[in-house]
This record gives structure tokens, C-alpha cells and sequence, in this order.
């Protein structure tokens, strides 16, 4: 089979996707496991990390026994811009609570998630109600923005993301 042609933006998604959640996509590009292959030797030849290592290599530090143990501390925990997080955060979010329950706060907009391309997952807020069995407050007043431009951006966005937030 020949290889297909891949462009830099679908490698970027194909390496993030498969970095940032663990799973490969299904169907995809079979040059795309070149690609990832040839991208991660020349990150270790450089001994550099991109950003998904930076997440694989905090979930890593926090099972450390040593920051567990403090971890077991947390009274509270607060995540803000929580639509901007990826599986692989969820993942991770999870094991630091896992020891001991604490009071957990998720502040964030679905129809605001713009680190896609960063692997945040779209249903972030339903995975976490799933996960925690947490409760939903939605805030109806606006304190950055006057009226007028909130009302045009609800115009603008309507009902976008908002299954995400009404439907568990």
C-alpha cells in the first residue's frame, strides 16, 4: 500500500489526540504512525518534551509516595477553565483524589473550549459529573461583560455547547 500524503495540521491533531487521550484514531492515515514515530525520536534525541509529556509526566510525579501523601492533605481542590482540559488531566484529576475525598470545583464554559487542538475533550463536564457524581451550578450573571455584548453572544452561539451541560 502506498503511503498517503500528510499534512501538518492532521499530524498535529493525529500526535495530540493520540498523546493527549492514549487511544489512536480509528481509520487514520497509516504514514500518521511514521510521523508519530519519527516525532517522538527526535523529541528524545533532543531531550526535549511537548506539552502531553509535560501532563503523562505530572500524573507521574503525583503517584509518587511521597506527593500522594500530601496529596491525601487536600482539603480542596479548585480547577479553573475546566473545558479546556483533556482526558489524560481528567485521568489525572482523579488519581490526586483518589486517596481521600475532597471538595472538588470545576469553573469553566463548554461553548468556550478553544485547547482542542491540545487534546481538551469535548463532554469534559458530563465525564466529570459521571466521575465524581458532582453536581452542576450555572451561573446566570455575568460580571466581565455588560449586557449588550452577552446578548450578542448568546445570539451568536445559541444552544452551542449547551448539551454538554444539560444532558448527563
Amino acid at each position: 500500500e502506498a503511503s498517503q500524503k500528510v499534512t501538518l495540521p492532521c499530524a498535529l491533531r493525529y500526535l495530540q489526540r493520540r498523546k493527549g487521550s492514549g487511544t489512536v484514531p480509528e481509520n487514520h492515515n497509516p504514514s500518521l504512525t511514521a510521523v508519530a514515530e519519527e516525532y517522538e525520536k527526535a523529541l528524545d534525541s533532543n531531550k526535549s518534551v511537548d506539552y502531553a509529556d509535560l501532563i503523562s509526566m505530572a500524573g507521574e510525579v503525583l503517584r509518587l509516595p511521597v506527593v500522594a501523601k500530601t496529596m491525601a492533605k487536600l482539603q480542596a481542590v479548585v480547577v479553573d477553565e475546566f473545558q479546556d482540559t483533556s482526558m489524560a488531566q481528567l485521568q489525572m484529576l482523579q488519581e490526586m483524589l483518589s486517596s481521600r475525598p475532597s471538595r472538588l470545583t470545576a469553573v469553566g464554559d463548554s461553548r468556550q473550549r478553544i485547547f482542542s487542538f491540545q487534546g481538551s475533550a469535548f463532554g469534559q463536564f458530563k465525564a466529570l459529573k459521571q466521575r465524581f457524581h458532582a453536581r452542576e451550578l450555572t451561573l446566570e450573571e455575568n460580571f466581565r461583560s455588560t449586557g449588550h455584548i452577552c446578548g450578542c453572544a448568546t445570539s451568536i452561539l445559541g444552544q452551542a455547547g449547551m448539551d454538554d451541560l444539560m444532558h448527563p
